[in-house]
């Protein structure tokens, strides 16, 4: 018995295919069989035991006293958690007798995790993984029910997902008359009309020409680097840029909602507005650029197609200011080489942010709080930074806030 699947490597997704056979000739009574170039132990062992635990208590197939395999064709190296739903499906329609013939009239695939007891659970990259199972023509899709939502938007035409909780629901709907009714139509999910953003810069008042500066940059995509010292309203500024950017196009909205379903980040639904990334500064400079066994993306890449900021910019270490600027100036994609030899590619093109005071203490130049700096300090104070100013397209000083004219 064959079974459709789908698997994720970077923001790409690809189709493949388990053929699983109860009563393997080489496999000893009780055995269950893995076959797969790039399984890696650990991996395939949890699988094991995912899947006997499944069809045991959600079922109650037992494989006991049967030698059981499973093959993978086509299945690109990523995480095994989501092929346990199609291995346990067709060990469950090979033993209910059904033939080939039957599961391919369905015209489907499926992908999910499965607990011992038989729940599906969310998994990673099931937006490039339906993207991948339209553009092959197939019509359903048996998927978690907790990743339907990030679905939303997405170019499904005319494949139509089947959202389940546990393993007995997607037989339940294998088993129907008319699978169909057990289908979501995307198509006519209601997205809002628009972005919406919970800030605005019609809430600041008092530096109108400031506003104005950083209003005309975001329109343009510029990157600011904002000086000032503390409680000037760096941070607010910077937050409502990206509420000025351009709207996405189809295409760059589809790159982030396929970025944030690879990293297991499910924060958007409907129309989407631009990411806002502000991690902190103790960021190490694998957060910054992904990476793993299995490859995820960084936070330079969860910022694609919107905004990294970088707050209190000197105080990042060194070969993280220096990642970002070399992604930056020389190239809008992040490559990583997993232990398993591929070459997974992340894109990352986005708009730099970046605040910073004018000394270690904060206060130099401000009227309002002596400066407690060395000339000294300042200067090693600045140098942290002297490279990665230079990717700046604009320095906005910001006055501190008791010098804003009242409104």
């Amino acid at each position: 018995m064959k079974i459709a699947t789908a698997s994720v490597l970077g923001i790409e997704g690809f189709i493949g295919s388990i053929d699983v056979q109860i009563g393997h000739p080489h496999v000893p009574p009780g055995g269950l069989e893995l076959a797969g170039a790039f399984l890696p132990e650990n991996a395939s062992r949890e699988l094991r035991v995912r899947v006997r635990g499944s069809l045991e208590n959600s079922l109650a197939l037992t494989l006991s006293g049967k030698g059981t395999m499973a093959a993978l064709y086509d299945v690109v190296p990523s995480r095994l958690t989501s092929l346990d739903l199609p291995v346990a499906l067709g060990f469950a329609l090979e033993d209910l007798g059904w033939d080939q013939e039957q599961l391919d009239r369905k015209n489907l695939l499926a992908v999910g995790e499965l607990s011992l007891a038989g729940d599906v659970r969310p998994v990673p990259g099931v937006v490039p993984m339906l993207l991948a199972a339209n553009k092959h023509g197939f019509e359903y899709a048996i998927i978690p029910q907790g990743n339907l939502e990030e679905l939303e938007g997405a170019p499904l035409n005319l494949l139509r997902p089947i959202p389940v909780a546990n393993l007995k629901e997607a037989m339940d709907a294998l088993r129907s008359v008319d699978i169909r009714i057990y289908s979501r139509d995307m198509s006519k999910v209601q997205r809002p009309e628009g972005r919406t953003y919970s800030v605005d810069f019609a809430d600041i008042k008092g530096i109108d020409d400031i506003v104005r500066t950083v209003v005309g940059l975001a329109e343009q995509r510029k990157s600011i680097l904002f000086v000032g010292n503390p409680g000037s309203g760096k941070t607010m500024l910077a937050r409502r840029y990206v509420t000025k950017m351009p709207v996405m196009t189809p295409q760059e909205e589809l790159e982030v909602r396929s970025i944030y379903s690879v990293a297991g980040l499910r924060p958007h639904s409907g129309n989407l507005g631009r990411p806002f990334r502000a991690p902190h500064h103790t960021m190490s400079s694998r957060a910054l650029l992904g990476g793993g066994v299995f490859p995820l993306p960084g936070e330079i890449s969860l910022a694609h197609n919107g905004v990294l900021f970088l707050d209190e910019l000197p105080e990042f270490q060194r070969g993280v200011l220096e990642a970002v600027r070399r992604v930056y100036k020389e190239g809008y994609e992040v490559h990583h080489c997993s232990k398993l030899g591929q070459d997974v590619c992340f894109p990352a093109e986005f708009v730099l942010l970046g605040a910073m005071n004018p000394c270690p203490c904060g206060w130099h130049g401000s009227s309002t709080r002596p400066c407690t700096c060395a000339p000294a300090e300042i200067d090693r104070y600045k140098s942290r930074v002297e490279e990665i100013v230079k990717v700046f397209d604009a320095v906005v000083e910001v006055p501190p806030a008791a010098m804003w004219r009242k409104t």
